[in-house]
């Protein structure tokens, strides 16, 4: 079996392995010649799988998805890295010499992470180190003066937010506790 003919197979393997698995119930509501017709796909099923598991496709599932995995990391939504890792993959479909092979414009909202800072005012002037959530609401050009809550869990949170944060902003610390060498302590604080 060729390339791309597996490469085209394994795409309908998934699907094909969970259908024919359902057509052994004795209660399957497919119709007969449903049934008939992917019954007689199992021995392209078996070579499939064979080529996958015990031929010269044996691993190079694995190593091309850890390959992409650890050439492009993370690929959110809208990024650069998301572009990159698009035009490799084109590339490597074109290399496979599949037919048809395109991408398609789609439009996608995304997150575009901005300068974050915090300067804690009271009880005296510190910054304080913080990570913006994803897809949060960016602050405005003036910035923010908020009550702070501090939490040492997310339960914690969700009973003390609505008495402390009924204003339109509020800054939560969330104060993590460690267990290190049979000791309780205060971890590094995250902010939200």
């Amino acid at each position: 079996m060729d390339l791309k003919t597996c490469l085209l197979c394994l795409a309908c393997f998934g699907t094909a392995l969970f259908t024919l698995a359902s057509v052994t119930y004795k209660d399957s509501h497919l119709p007969y010649q449903l049934k008939k017709e992917i019954a007689d796909h199992q021995d392209d099923a078996n070579k499939i799988i064979d080529f996958l598991t015990k031929g010269p496709g044996k691993q190079q599932v694995y190593n091309r998805l850890a390959t992409f995995v650890d050439t492009f990391g993370s690929r959110i939504a809208g990024s650069a890295n998301l572009e990159r890792a698009i035009d490799y993959m084109l590339d490597e479909l074109n290399k496979d010499k599949l037919d048809n092979v395109h991408g398609e414009e789609v439009q996608v909202t995304h997150w575009v992470r901005g300068e974050e800072s915090a300067q804690m005012l009271l009880p005296r002037n510190h910054s304080v180190a913080l990570l913006g959530l994803g897809g949060s609401v960016g602050t405005p050009p003036d910035g923010i003066t908020a009550e702070v809550l501090v939490v040492s869990s997310f339960d914690e949170l969700h009973d003390q937010a609505s008495k402390v944060c009924f204003l339109l902003y509020c800054v939560i610390i969330i104060q993590a506790l460690c267990y290190k060498n049979g000791q309780i302590s205060l971890c590094h604080s995250t902010m939200a």
